[in-house]
């Protein structure tokens, strides 16, 4: 095999700082980047084996029917998981399709340019047609990224980290699905409460993003909680459980430090942001968590990539 027919991409990970369901229906959301990486290695052949993943078996079909493209996958996503291998929830699917379409386009002759909507398209495939697409834009884009879902003609603008106040990227080691959340909230949206909330929520985030266009972030984190609260009317909606088991206790702790939480993403419970008006607040409260809380430091706000082309 030649050196020629290897071909490697990456994809970011990423965490959703606002923008929960809301979204789906046309509110701005705000997702940001984070260091951790899934590279991907293609190798073109007509021997294909069958990877052991079934996630790299899924990138492995869409190679052949989006690209046309035999060859053999081969992932390393270890920073997405934690040491009992349960995923840390920053979009390892949406980081395994950008790495799957940098490499895909590259081996292309003539080599083709990186596409953000086939890769929304591909990743919406994947999850059944739900998603925003979003936590595309992130991995593909790297930064921090003011959305507006428009699956046509995604509408993304760069927001510089200092607008922002110190957000700390937290693991509660909870693996939840998100499209078993997005499902659930799909089967009831025709409902007047579940138009409510997202109305609600919808107003809350575009505060939050006027907040963050003018750099206000002691209003910013003022609204913060009112994104949980909606939460909480939500779960009894869609019955399923958004918030963590313990999540009040942390708010609490989290008070005492002048720090804010929220959970990150439809499913919740997986991550959480802990954010403030300067980093040795979030030291603090995190050197105060009691050790029965699993929680493990993923990103601060201090560390910010961008990709290259």
């Amino acid at each position: 095999m030649s050196v020629d027919s290897i071909y490697r991409g990456f994809g970011y990970a990423k965490t959703l700082i606002f923008g929960e369901y809301a979204v789906m229906h046309g509110a701005p959301g705000l997702i940001m980047a984070m260091p951790q990486k899934l590279h991907l290695t293609l190798e073109l052949t007509p021997c294909v084996s069958q990877p052991k993943s079934q996630f790299a078996r899924i990138l492995q079909q869409h190679l052949l029917k989006d690209f046309g493209l035999l060859g053999n996958i081969f992932l390393d996503d270890s920073q997405f998981f934690d040491c009992n291998h349960i995923k840390y929830g920053i979009g390892s699917s949406a980081a395994g399709v950008v790495a799957l379409c940098r490499a895909a386009v590259q081996a292309m002759t003539p080599p083709i340019d990186f596409s953000l909507t086939q890769a929304i398209q591909i990743h919406r495939d994947i999850q059944h047609g739900l998603g925003s697409g979003i936590d595309i834009h992130a991995s593909a884009l790297g930064g921090i990224l003011s959305v507006r879902h428009c699956p046509d003609h995604p509408e993304y603008n760069n927001i510089p980290p200092q607008n922002l106040p110190c957000i700390a990227v937290l693991a509660a080691h909870h693996q939840s699905a998100t499209t078993d959340f997005l499902t659930a909230a799909q089967k009831v949206e025709s409902s007047r409460e579940y138009a409510r909330i997202i109305t609600a929520l919808s107003n809350v985030y575009s505060s939050l993003t006027e907040c963050v266009r003018a750099a206000n972030k002691s209003a910013f984190l003022e609204l913060i909680p009112c994104t949980s609260d909606l939460l909480k009317q939500l779960e009894v909606i869609i019955d399923r459980q958004i918030l963590p088991d313990g999540f009040d206790r942390l708010i609490s702790l989290g008070r005492e430090h002048h720090v804010v939480l929220k959970t990150s993403g439809a499913g919740g419970g997986d991550i959480l942001l802990a954010m403030s008006q300067n980093r040795l607040q979030i030291d603090d409260f995190l050197s105060q968590i009691p050790p029965n809380i699993p929680i493990t430091l993923l990103n601060h706000s201090a560390n910010h990539e961008r990709a290259m082309p």
